[in-house]
C-alpha cells in the first residue's frame, strides 16, 4: 500500500465516524508528516506505511485522541447518518414490507377473534342445553294442559336430561374459556414485542404454557362438585319421566301424541321434545 492510498483510507474511515472535516485534516497532516519522517529515515514508502500499523488502529487513535464533546459530536453525526439511511432503505422498501405487515397484521386480529369466537360458541352450546330444562318444564305444562299428560312429562325428561348435561358440563366450559382468556393476554403480549424481539435477534420465548389442568380442578372444587351433584340430580329426574313414560307407550315415543303448538304475542311456539322439536316461528 502506498503513502497516498493509506492516507486516503484513513481519511475515509474518519469521515465514516462523523470526525469532522477539520479533524480529518489536521490526522491526515500528523501522519502524513509522520509517513515522510520514516521515509527520511532511510525506510521505504511500504516500509513506512507498515510500520504505522493498520488504518482502522490509527483510526481509533484519533477518535479516541478527540476531546470529549468532539467525540460526542462525532457520534451524533454517525448516529444521525445512519439513521437517514435507515430511513431511506425503508422508504424504498415500503413496496414490500408494508403488504406484508398489513398481511401480518390482519392475520394476527383474525386468529385473536378466532379465539374468543371459539370461547362464545362453547357457551352458547352449554347455555343452550340449560334452557332445554326450562323449554321441557314449559312442555309439561303445555301437555297438561292440553291434555297430552305423557307428551308432556316426556318432553320434560328430555329437557331435564340435556339441562343436566348442560351443568355437568358447565365446570368444563369455565375451564376451557379460562384457558382460552389466557392464550388471548399470552398472544396479545407476544404481538406486541414480536417485531422488537426480531429487531434486537433475541431468543423468543416459550409462548404459551396451559396451566396444569389437575390444578385448576383442585383450586375450583368447590364449584365443580356442586355442579355434578346438581346435575346428576337434574338428569336422574328427567331420565326417570322419561322412563316412565317409555314404558308408558311401548318404548315408541314416536307415538305419543303431537303437543300443541303456543301463541305467545303472536309467535308460535313448539315445544314438542318427545317428537325432537323445539322451535320458535
Amino acid at each position: 500500500m502506498t503513502r497516498d492510498e493509506w492516507l486516503a483510507q484513513l481519511c475515509d474511515k474518519l469521515r465514516n465516524q462523523g470526525v469532522s472535516k477539520k479533524d480529518v485534516q489536521e490526522a491526515r497532516e500528523f501522519y502524513a508528516e509522520a509517513l515522510d519522517d520514516c521515509i527520511e529515515d532511510g525506510m521505504t514508502e511500504a516500509e513506512a506505511v507498515a510500520h504505522l500499523g493498520d488504518v482502522r488502529d490509527a483510526c481509533a487513535s484519533v477518535v479516541e485522541s478527540l476531546p470529549p464533546a468532539r467525540r460526542a459530536v462525532a457520534g451524533v453525526r454517525q448516529s444521525r447518518e445512519r439513521t437517514i439511511l435507515v430511513i431511506v432503505l425503508l422508504i424504498l422498501g415500503a413496496v414490500a414490507w408494508v403488504p406484508l405487515a398489513a398481511g401480518l397484521a390482519l392475520l394476527a386480529v383474525a386468529v385473536y377473534a378466532m379465539i374468543w369466537c371459539v370461547i362464545a360458541a362453547v357457551w352458547v352450546v352449554d347455555v343452550t342445553l340449560l334452557l332445554m330444562g326450562g323449554v321441557g318444564i314449559a312442555a309439561l305444562v303445555e301437555g297438561l294442559t292440553a291434555g297430552v299428560s305423557l307428551t308432556g312429562i316426556y318432553s320434560c325428561g328430555v329437557g331435564l336430561l340435556l339441562c343436566g348435561v348442560g351443568i355437568a358440563l358447565m365446570p368444563v366450559m369455565a375451564m376451557c374459556s379460562g384457558q382460552l382468556a389466557r392464550l388471548t393476554g399470552k398472544y396479545a403480549r407476544w404481538l406486541k414485542h414480536f417485531f422488537v424481539r426480531v429487531a434486537r435477534g433475541d431468543q423468543a420465548d416459550a409462548g404459551y404454557q396451559p396451566a396444569h389442568v389437575g390444578s385448576w380442578w383442585q383450586r375450583n372444587a368447590g364449584f365443580w362438585k356442586p355442579c355434578l351433584l346438581v346435575a346428576l340430580v337434574v338428569a336422574a329426574v328427567g331420565g326417570v319421566l322419561m322412563l316412565i313414560c317409555l314404558i308408558a307407550c311401548g318404548f315408541n315415543p314416536r307415538s305419543l301424541p303431537v303437543l300443541p303448538e303456543l301463541h305467545v304475542w303472536g309467535v308460535s311456539v313448539g315445544l314438542d321434545l318427545a317428537h325432537w322439536v323445539a322451535h320458535i316461528g
